[in-house]
């Protein structure tokens, strides 16, 4: 759970590859690094290897952040973060 509200994390993939490929990790990590540079896909292995532990209140406010905006969520994302350290 420590990735799966990283906004680094937050990308699409079509519905074939995600439910009947199995996600196709190696390819999909490819493209993090392509899409928000080289090493995106390492950091977000060594920081899933975190326990990270969210609570309602949190999530509610990272939708409520995610519909304002890009750089709403991931200002309150750092916020939240830095809160727990």
């Amino acid at each position: 759970m420590s990735t799966r509200w990283h906004y680094l994390n937050v990308n699409g993939q079509c519905s074939a590859c995600n439910t009947f490929r199995g996600g196709l990790p190696y390819e999909f990590g490819l493209a993090l690094d392509e899409k928000w540079g080289k090493g995106t896909a390492k950091k977000l292995y060594e920081l899933s290897m975190k326990t990270k532990i969210w609570d309602i209140r949190e999530l509610e406010q990272l939708t409520d952040a995610a519909q304002k905006g890009r750089l709403v969520y991931v200002q309150l994302y750092d916020e939240l973060v830095k809160l727990k350290k």
